[in-house]
């Protein structure tokens, strides 16, 4: 079962070769966004996977992962949640044990990395699925070669500033613990990025915003939208 707008042809076509069905949760139109209750309604006790996207790049809503995990599990406590973390990861906390996903990917190339490489967590009951592997690799390895080390030195530059952004807004007299670094170095660009989006929006005493903005319609712009979680993704018509 997949969750938002879009939906890959791909992902319908292995539902098909595995006779798995094909269910998709309609975003919410006026946020655009995904509602947990909305994508619990299509999970019964034969649902086998339910993939859910942790920001939209259409919209920029942000999902409840926590909340559709719970909702889910609610009606089948069996099913595989997996998270498409990709579009989220650049703006705020990717937190899988938090959320309690089964898998969450992301890719450098959003936060300036490089391109064609993804990190993906996988849980322990995942991860012991079967899937190829070599021979002699224990259960639930995963790798089948070797990665380029270029892709961890890029990868390591990005933690390292945003752990340093983490390390210089903390409390001087602390020496936070590397997590704790970037959940806080995250948590400032995400705050700076919100400042941000608000004044792209809404404008400043001297320049006016996107809504008020003659000839210009902002989607998903009403009250129900403006209070709904967001990422500083404003996609433009060409």
């Amino acid at each position: 079962m997949r969750t938002g707008t879009r939906t890959s042809p791909g992902r319908r076509s292995t539902s098909e070769r595995t006779g798995q069905e094909f269910r998709v949760a309609p975003a919410d139109p006026a946020t655009g966004g995904i509602d947990p209750a909305a994508v619990a309604t299509l999970v019964d006790c034969d649902t086998s996977l339910v993939s859910v996207i942790a920001t939209s790049d259409i919209t920029g809503a942000v999902t409840d992962i926590a909340a559709v995990v719970a909702a889910v599990r609610a009606k089948n406590p069996d099913v595989y949640v997996v998270t498409d973390g990709v579009q989220h990861a650049p703006h705020g906390v990717i937190d899988a044990r938090g959320w309690g996903v089964d898998a969450v990917n992301i890719a450098p190339y959003k936060m300036f990395g490089d391109r064609g490489n993804a990190f993906t967590y996988l849980s322990p009951r995942l991860a012991r699925l079967d899937h190829e592997k070599l021979a002699a690799a224990p259960e639930p390895t995963w790798a089948v070669g070797s990665s380029a080390p270029a892709v961890y030195a890029g990868f390591t530059a990005i933690a390292d500033y945003l752990a340093a952004v983490g390390a210089a807004t903390a409390d001087a007299t602390a020496s936070p613990d590397r997590r704790s670094a970037l959940v806080a170095g995250l948590d400032a660009i995400h705050a700076h990025e919100q400042a941000l989006l608000h004044t792209l929006l809404d404008g400043t005493d001297r320049t006016p915003g996107l809504r008020a903005s003659l000839g210009v319609h902002v989607h998903f712009a009403d009250e129900t939208a403006a209070t709904a979680a967001r990422d500083l993704i404003l996609p433009l018509p060409g």
